[in-house]
């Protein structure tokens, strides 16, 4: 998913303008300019390549698809970098900053880690498992109207 804003321009400069040779090439593989269906494609992927925003994070959690971060260099006080490293040090993820001059091959060696040793993966997806809460919308909802003092609130859980 390349945004809108950069759709075109990522087809011709990563791709050639061969959206669609890749997408014989590699049988999983689809570029889109958007989704408005993440929770579906968080649960098809095994991996994600991705910011590490709090949301971002929660997706990767509730499905298992394990996180390639590559934190966003411009968040306020850094806090993708942190979000990353968290994970990162839990084992849970992998984080690279997308100012190194490096990144293509440190993520590609990466992935040739990930393939070639098939219990990497798992390992990251039961590191990260502990970090789903599918109860905390309806735990947030509770916490919120404990706290109203008798206030009247709405609550809608998704």
């Amino acid at each position: 998913i390349s945004g809108k804003a950069n759709y075109e321009s990522y087809a011709l400069e990563h791709l050639g303008g061969q959206v669609h040779k890749y997408e014989e090439l590699y049988f999983h593989y689809e570029l889109m300019p958007y989704a408005h269906n993440m929770p579906e494609l968080c649960n098809w992927a095994d991996l994600a390549i991705c910011r590490s925003g709090a949301m971002t994070i929660a997706e990767m959690a509730a499905s298992g698809a394990v996180p390639i971060f590559l934190p966003l260099p411009t968040a306020a006080n850094d806090h993708q970098n942190k979000n990353a490293k968290f994970l990162v040090d839990q084992g849970a993820a992998l984080s690279f900053d997308q100012k190194d001059i490096l990144i293509e091959e440190r993520v590609l060696n990466a992935l040739k880690q990930i393939i070639a040793e098939p219990d990497f993966l798992s390992k990251m997806r039961a590191n990260l498992k502990p970090f789903a809460n599918r109860e905390a919308a309806r735990q947030l909802a509770e916490l919120i109207l404990s706290s109203s003092r008798g206030d009247e609130v709405a609550v809608a859980i998704h």
